[in-house]
């Protein structure tokens, strides 16, 4: 069993000791503040609040158990954003965007491997 566990509070991604509830890691937002966190094994995949986030820049990506990027999600387009949670359906990730693209997102490589303009 793990000693640690992770938390969204005010917007960051804190590590927390399960035994003394006191955070020991934090993990501040690259653009605006953390919406999302999705556990997936030994990853976490993070959205940001898409409102004023950077232009062209992703606010979708994933961290290991210290903080470190393994990935960075592609954008379907330099002027779209992922806007709504992401799924996790188990092997693919489900993501919709702005511009009303449903995303079909490989959690291993950061690629877009299916879009389905929605409206």
């Amino acid at each position: 069993m793990s000693t640690f566990r992770f938390e969204m509070q005010d917007g960051t991604i804190c590590k927390v000791d399960n035994s003394s509830d006191i955070v020991i890691a934090r993990h501040h937002p690259v653009g605006t503040k953390v919406v999302q966190l999705l556990c997936k094994g030994e990853l976490m995949v993070i959205r940001e609040d898409y409102f004023l986030f950077p232009s062209q820049c992703s606010n979708v990506y994933c961290l290991d158990q210290d903080f470190m990027t393994i990935w960075v999600e592609e954008l379907p387009s330099p002027t779209d954003i992922y806007a709504n949670e992401v799924i996790d359906l188990g092997d693919t990730l489900v993501c919709n965007t702005w511009v009303c693209s449903r995303c079909q997102l490989d959690p291993l490589s950061s690629r877009i491997i299916g879009r389905v303009f929605t409206k």
